[in-house]
């Protein structure tokens, strides 16, 4: 049928492309890693206990290729800094030995003094990461947290609900006034989740609890809950319980040792740019979504009522 004709040029293949992806469906890290490359530590603020080993051990399954070390800082960063020294010493010297994550949610001066120590008296080249938050998963996790001890829906409330069982939140942190500053916009996020008030307060500083408490019942909320903004050895959960009793508001239970929140794995293996930055409007004030999961309709119309051609609508606006 062809005889006599060339064939007809093949169309091209289109090819994926080399560069790497900076979008937000992008891998957050790398199949493999070279084996000089630095080492994650967490830095545990207290006793590396079962809520930071379970938090491990998610990072391992879902990471094996990274060299995951897990250090207490209960000795003020001793071993931290004997850790950092292992860890040079399979690695070039002039590369950067680790890279390590101090196990807090937001500002922590002690934490962070004591990381910073550990550097310095190990004198090996480490790369000290921010805290975990702010991060919309760290919101969702409180969310979660809430809604277990019964002081919140499950789902996101988006419309004006009656059926509430609080009328504020107060978001309870360490880290002093810095924490508590740093807690602000997870509060914004967990707010923008349940349509509620959310205030964040400092267990060792200011504003403190009853501060909180006093500032969300001049707007109106009388009944309020209590979540601790912790991940579990950095404070003692009975004193949140005690603050939570003294303005008689309920209190929502950290993790269980058991079953920490995947939030908290998910925020240690997140790019630092990714833990840091700002919370976007979009993040801060989602929309509304339908019950297919997807978005819903912006407009609103009455049931049983149905949209009128264009031609209709003019002639009835005349």
């Amino acid at each position: 049928m062809n005889e006599g004709h060339d064939d007809p040029p093949k169309l091209p293949v289109r090819e994926r492309s080399s560069r790497l992806g900076s979008g937000r469906h992008r891998r957050p890290l790398p199949a493999t890693l070279p084996p000089d490359a630095p080492a994650l530590v967490l830095a545990v603020p207290g006793m590396a206990g079962d809520v930071a080993a379970e938090i491990a051990s998610i990072i391992r399954l879902d990471n094996p290729h990274v060299d995951l070390r897990l250090v207490s800082l209960v000795d003020g960063g001793a071993d931290l800094a004997k850790e950092f020294v292992s860890a040079a010493a399979d690695r070039p010297a002039a590369d950067t030995a680790a890279v390590v994550v101090p196990l807090v949610t937001g500002p922590h001066p002690r934490v962070m003094r004591a990381v910073r120590d550990a550097v310095t008296q190990s004198e090996t080249p480490v790369m000290i990461s921010d805290p975990l938050g702010p991060h919309p998963l760290l919101a969702e996790a409180l969310h979660m947290r809430l809604a277990e001890a019964g002081l919140a829906r499950v789902d996101r409330m988006r419309l004006f609900n009656v059926t509430s069982p609080v009328d504020g939140i107060i978001v309870a942190t360490t880290g002093g006034d810095e924490g508590a500053r740093g807690a602000d916009a997870t509060a914004v996020l967990l707010a923008a989740r349940l349509t509620l008030p959310v205030v964040p307060a400092a267990l060792d500083g200011v504003p403190n609890v009853s501060d909180a408490a006093e500032r969300l019942r001049k707007i109106g909320a009388n009944r309020l809950a209590l979540v601790p903004f912790v991940i579990g050895p950095e404070a003692d959960h009975d004193r949140a319980t005690a603050a939570a009793e003294a303005i008689g508001a309920g209190c929502a239970a950290p993790s269980a040792p058991t079953r920490p929140s995947p939030a908290w794995s998910a925020c240690a293996t997140a790019p630092p740019s990714a833990r840091t930055r700002s919370p976007t409007r979009t993040e801060a004030l989602p929309g509304p979504q339908s019950e297919a999961g997807g978005p819903a309709r912006a407009r609103r119309r009455f049931p049983g009522s149905r949209r009128l051609p264009r031609r209709c609508s003019a002639e009835r606006a005349r």
